[in-house]
């Protein structure tokens, strides 16, 4: 596993647990506004 790699596997996981968070966020706006 090269430093590279290991630097974008973090990059990775952070726009995926950004993405998580703001579909989670969305939907309880949704729920809320329904």
């Amino acid at each position: 596993m090269s430093h590279h790699a290991q630097f974008l596997l973090i990059v990775i996981i952070s726009i995926l647990t950004d993405a998580t968070v703001a579909v989670i966020l969305i939907k309880n706006v949704m729920i809320t506004i329904s």
